[in-house]
């Protein structure tokens, strides 16, 4: 899809729906997309590790095929469905309605073009989308799922996932790079210009990636040893999400390079008290924990981070990396004035960490590349 303007108009203003759970962001609980069933069972011990509750989008009518290890998690209380409500439902097929109707042109994966089929639940469709959705369609199979093309799936569905983490007032969470890329797209509103860098623009999307310990051994321990693990890290793994959260506010808010150093010393030195986190605790026996990367989209001033020369990928204080994403396209519809807490939205990767002496990661080097896709396709 060619986009020559800011695209803000067809996404409304879901920051003035109410909240139906206003505690959910201090429990630290979050919303697992794109999809119903977890890729991953080490992803999502390493989650687990992290925060409280994990919610996921489940059709009432359908029964995931989850691992054991999963359906331990769900025992445990940790994992829970979202019951879409109608407001849900309708807010989400407006939403995607005006993105389809105000787009410069019509989208390449919704004309039928060859690409990868992707399975969509009717119950997550509001029903006057629904005759577009099965028109589209490639094939319903005997479950009712629709096998639509992924663009279209992967469009829809972040907008259902954004629209039921901001009426909750939750975090989002996947393991999927692209989605998460993606995701600034609708998380701010299309307010982006056609290009990804623009030196005269003030505010740009970006990914923060931060460094996060686990207990090693994630892939072959079982899930009631992470659960131990959980219970024993109580303390430091709500002071470890704060601190996260504090450091991406404060990163909204500044227009100052020198004064970013500042933050991050701060933020190093939080994360190295036994009291914030068990990283204190792990410099006397490393080999017990495996460094990851906790990645959180923001909006940023290119002010404080960019400079004309500068590659779209660098370190901050050989620990934090930002990766920018994408240049905003209207400085009257900034989302760093308005940015809170339950606005994050999360990569988390068991891999791929940028070491000290590496400088980044190849994989977060492509953000920008994955996003620009998407807008072109």
């Amino acid at each position: 899809m060619q986009i020559q303007k800011s695209k803000s108009g067809c996404i409304r203003d879901l920051r003035r729906m109410k909240t139906t759970d206003n505690n959910s962001l201090v429990s630290g609980n979050i919303l697992y997309y794109p999809t119903i069933e977890f890729q991953d069972d080490t992803w999502l011990k390493a989650a687990v590790c992290i925060w409280e509750k994990i919610y996921r989008i489940v059709p009432p009518s359908y029964t995931p095929n989850d691992s054991d290890e999963v359906k331990e998690a769900i025992d445990a209380g940790l994992i829970e469905s979202v019951m879409l409500d109608k407001n849900d439902l309708e807010t989400t097929a407006s939403d995607f309605q005006l993105f389809m109707d105000e787009a410069d042109t019509f989208p390449a994966a919704l004309q039928g073009h060859d690409s990868i089929d992707i399975h969509i639940h009717p119950e997550k469709i509001d029903a006057k989308l629904l005759p577009l959705f099965e028109s589209l369609a490639s094939k319903i199979d005997p479950d009712g799922f629709l096998s639509v093309s992924q663009e279209v799936a992967q469009a829809y569905m972040l907008y259902l996932a954004t629209n039921i983490a901001r009426r909750r007032q939750i975090g989002k969470a996947t393991d999927n790079a692209n989605i998460f890329s993606v995701d600034s797209y609708f998380q701010f509103d299309g307010n982006f210009n056609s290009y990804p860098f623009d030196n005269e623009k003030t505010e740009v999307a970006a990914a923060v990636v931060l460094p996060q310990l686990l207990p090693g051994g994630l892939d072959t321990d079982s899930m009631s040893r992470v659960l131990e693990f959980r219970k024993r890290h109580t303390e430091s793994r709500s002071s470890y999400r704060e601190s996260v959260l504090e450091l991406a506010q404060h990163l909204t808010k500044i227009e100052s390079k020198s004064h970013v150093l500042d933050v991050i010393a701060d933020f190093r030195a939080n994360l190295e008290s036994a009291k914030l986190s068990p990283v204190g605790k792990a410099i006397a026996s490393a080999s017990e924990f495996k460094m990851c990367a906790l990645a959180v989209g923001l909006p940023i001033a290119a002010s404080a981070f960019i400079d004309k020369d500068q590659l779209n990928w660098f370190t901050i204080a050989s620990s934090i990396g930002v990766g920018i994403i994408a240049t905003m396209a209207d400085a009257n519809k900034s989302k760093r004035s308005e940015w809170k807490k339950s606005d994050a939205f999360y990569h988390l990767a068991l891999h791929g960490y940028f070491g000290l002496s590496k400088g980044r990661t190849t994989g977060w080097s492509r953000a920008t590349d994955q996003f620009h896709e998407f807008m072109d396709d």
